[in-house]
């Protein structure tokens, strides 16, 4: 018998770290990791 087990979706949002605006914009985005 096989169970099927509903798993969460994961996120990880990447920005380019010398632009201070995109880190500040991505720190209020719901993602899981940046």
């Amino acid at each position: 018998m096989t169970v099927n087990r509903l798993r969460p979706r994961r996120s990880c949002l990447a920005v380019p770290g010398s632009n201070p605006r995109f880190l500040e914009k991505a720190q209020g985005l719901p993602a899981d990791q940046v």
